[in-house]
């Protein structure tokens, strides 16, 4: 587990997730369907490094972006914040080939992201030495005790404050006076400590084969600070940066998803461009495969215009038809209290290999829900998605209909 994720207490009992939670809130029954979808495709991004996720033929461009819309959104809302997802547009490839790649990358090193990719290759090496028992003889001018528990509790901030460090112009009309000495002292140690700790990192960055782009990132980041980071990212050799890249991601998250899509949504092309544009999507894909997960979003086009590049890989049919609700797809609340528990099954059966127990827990639970709720589906959803919550901090799933009426009680009070 990396530094900056937790504990999925939800494998433990089959799931990547509460099936009940939802990333966005629901305008229209339909919602719900993408969120399954979602949750299923996560599930199978689990047993395989490669895979399609082929969306219905008869899917519109609505489906297609809300139903990304649910998945960016649940990789990124992970449980145990274990994901990095960014995606390769087909244009993106077409114009840009491999470039085109890092530069989608590099623009999801935003916000906190990039506090913790950058922070966690530091505090990985000082971890790794310090449990290794060889910090204390790689930094001779540092307590190993105190730094490793320093960068486990900051998670590798402590290590940047003191790799930024910028000494400040002391002044004082005695400068034979102890306390100018003793800052004067405390500067120097803190620049003794920078240099020594900029060192380090410099002799093991050159050692890791990141490439040039990943390299001079780092450099700038050990001398100016993490906001440099991202600007010095520059390609300069596109194939060794882009390994550099998803090496250095590693660090930071234990799964990394490069998702294509729109890889049918380009100009027309010939034969010949067809088949360079093909080759194309194959190397990136060849080199991302290396230190990442790939998943392809394929649509009808994009099995028109390249079906070489889906063939024989691992597919995940999608589905988002809710006649199994006997409901248009547009409709905005479920009516009847079997529509509702026919819901939560559907939900729940996102993940393969839940006990009947379970089930039949789950039905029950869906049933108490509803009936609690006046027949609201979103308040009943809430309901049956804090009582799952509940049931897995209690090891409990099988009273899962007692905790929905427990709940619920207790919210009528």
């Amino acid at each position: 587990m990396k530094l900056y994720e937790t504990e999925n207490r939800y494998r433990e009992f089959g799931f990547e997730r509460n099936p009940f939670s939802f990333v966005l809130e629901p305008q229209i029954v339909k919602d719900f369907i993408y969120q399954r979808e979602a949750n299923r495709a996560i599930e199978e991004i689990k047993k395989s490094d490669s895979l399609v996720l082929r969306l219905p033929d008869e899917s519109s461009l609505s489906d297609f972006t809300d139903f990304y819309t649910f998945f960016a959104r649940t990789l990124l809302m992970a449980p145990d914040k274990s994901y990095f997802s960014f995606e390769i547009p087909g244009s993106a490839l077409l114009n840009q080939k491999l470039l085109g790649v890092i530069t989608s990358i590099r623009n999801r090193f935003v916000g906190n992201d990039v506090f913790r990719i950058y922070q966690s290759y530091f505090a990985s090496k000082i971890i790794t030495l310090y449990e290794e028992g060889y910090l204390q003889e790689m930094l001779k001018d540092f307590n190993a005790e105190a730094l490793y528990k320093e960068t486990v509790e900051s998670k590798g901030a402590n290590l940047l404050e003191i790799m930024n460090y910028e000494p400040e112009v002391i002044r004082s009309e005695d400068e034979e006076s102890e306390e100018y000495k003793q800052r004067k002292l405390e500067i120097e140690e803190k620049i003794r400590k920078r240099d020594s700790l900029r060192e380090f990192f410099y002799r093991l960055i050159e050692g890791e084969n990141f490439g040039p782009a990943v390299v001079n990132s780092l450099r700038s980041v050990i001398q100016r600070g993490v906001q440099e980071g991202p600007a010095n990212l520059i390609p300069v050799n596109v194939r060794t940066d882009l390994i550099g890249i998803s090496k250095l991601l590693n660090y930071a998250y234990t799964n990394r998803v490069a998702v294509l899509l729109n890889l049918g949504q380009i100009p027309f092309l010939d034969e010949e461009e067809i088949i360079e544009y093909e080759a194309m999507i194959n190397e990136a894909t060849t080199i991302l495969s290396k230190y990442n997960k790939v998943v392809y979003i394929c649509r009808v086009q994009d099995l028109q215009i390249v079906p070489d590049v889906f063939e024989s890989k691992k597919t995940v049919s999608l589905n988002f038809s809710t006649d199994f609700l006997s409901v248009n797809d547009e409709e905005k609340e479920l009516k009847t209290v079997e529509q509702f528990k026919s819901l939560a099954l559907y939900l729940i059966s996102a993940w393969s290999g839940v006990k009947t127990d379970v089930l039949n827990s789950v039905e029950k639970a869906a049933e108490n829900a509803f009936n609690l709720s006046n027949s609201d589906n979103l308040m009943a959803l809430k309901l049956l998605e804090r009582a799952f919550e509940e049931a897995i901090q209690t090891d409990s799933l099988t009273n899962l209909q007692e905790i929905v009426v427990g709940i619920g009680n207790e919210q009528q009070k």
